[in-house]
């Protein structure tokens, strides 16, 4: 059986490590909501959309125009609710708002 070395640590694996430590302290569920929105939604509706804001498990989401948002309200919010629950965990958002916007 193999002991550890004891000595000083590359500078490259310390700052490797720290880097580290700060990513995982930036996650959020905000941000983690973000970089799955495009394969969540999918390409047509991620073209017009933008995840902006969480706020008490509610999902704020900008459209850019009032028509995709009248449509993604009424048929597609569902489904994408179900997807970002499955990739996130169930409690994790329990409503989507779609707001018309920039993006």
């Amino acid at each position: 059986m193999e002991t550890e070395k004891s000595g000083p640590l590359p500078i490259g694996s310390l700052l490797e490590k720290a880097l580290f430590g700060l990513k995982k302290s930036q996650e959020s569920p905000t941000n983690r909501i973000a970089e799955l929105w495009p394969r969540l939604a999918g390409p047509k509706i991620s073209k017009h959309t933008k995840p902006f804001s969480l706020k008490n498990k509610k999902l704020f989401v900008r459209v850019d125009d009032s028509s995709w948002a009248f449509e993604l309200t009424t048929r597609y919010k569902a489904g994408l609710l179900k997807r970002l629950q499955h990739a996130l965990g169930e409690g994790a958002v329990s409503d989507i708002y779609f707001k018309v916007g920039e993006l």
